[in-house]
């Protein structure tokens, strides 16, 4: 269960983007997560929720945008969406391929 230290870690950098004075309550916070994180939406929702919270963050409400996970062929730079069954590229069957995207996790947004 990972989440929690995630939600943590979260809940602390948004403490300190909501110090300023002339900010108000957070009405929604916004995140993306690449697939390779294995987060499960529910339980890092979860998580946030029972996470402690300043007054201003207390009513807050996380919204999460799984990004997939997408290789590159090293050999023709096509880039292929990643399935579960497989992890190598479909073009020219080359086993040499870098991820592009899926190990994301980005504080996307703050809504105020």
């Amino acid at each position: 269960m990972h989440e929690i230290k995630l939600a943590q870690g979260l809940v602390g950098l948004l403490d300190k983007a909501v110090e300023d004075p002339a900010v108000k309550d957070v009405k929604k916070v916004h995140i993306k997560v690449g697939k390779l994180h294995y987060i499960v939406p529910e339980i890092m929702q979860s998580a946030f929720d029972s996470t402690p919270k300043n007054d201003k963050l207390k009513n807050a409400k996380l919204e999460i945008e799984v990004l997939p996970v997408i290789l590159k062929c090293l050999e023709c730079s096509k880039e292929h969406n990643l399935n579960d069954e497989q992890f190598n590229v479909e073009c020219c069957e080359n086993a040499r391929s870098e991820i592009i995207s899926g190990k994301e996790f980005v504080l996307e947004g703050i809504e105020y």
